[in-house]
């Protein structure tokens, strides 16, 4: 499991076990020590291609410094503002032959969201209060 981090993103929400990190924007090397000082235990930091090349320097020497490997990876897509208990809920509805409108009128999402996550998405991040999680 992955944190989206951005600058403004508050360090105290971080949970201290946390192993790996995505880059949404380049932050700071202060911001990156405060980060490494509360989650002591990350390994792996996951950056898009043009977020790691407006790293500062200082940033990289820092994760160098830590033995932290930057990952080049790439996160498309908004994250969904559903609850991953109820993306399950939804995929057993239909495994269960539940038509997309009685999934809606089960647990109260969308049928054009329904649909989406059956038949489009490829979803590998969620959003949980203000904080996005890649899966």
């Amino acid at each position: 499991m992955q944190y989206a981090i951005r600058e403004n993103t508050p360090v105290a929400s971080l949970p201290k076990d946390l192993g790996e990190i995505h880059l949404v924007r380049p932050i700071s090397s202060k911001k990156i020590a405060m980060i490494l000082q509360q989650c002591p235990h990350i390994e792996t930091v996951g950056a898009a291609s043009s977020v790691e090349k407006r790293l500062s320097p200082k940033a990289r020497e820092l994760l160098q410094k830590h033995r932290i490997h930057l990952k080049r990876n790439h996160k498309a897509g908004r994250a969904l503002n559903i609850d991953l208990e109820k993306v399950r809920l939804i995929v057993d509805l239909r495994k269960d032959f539940l038509s997309v409108r009685e999934i809606e009128t089960k647990t109260g999402v969308p049928k054009s969201t329904i649909h989406y996550l059956l038949k489009k998405a490829k979803r590998e991040k969620i959003r949980k209060g203000k904080n996005i999680i890649y899966l």
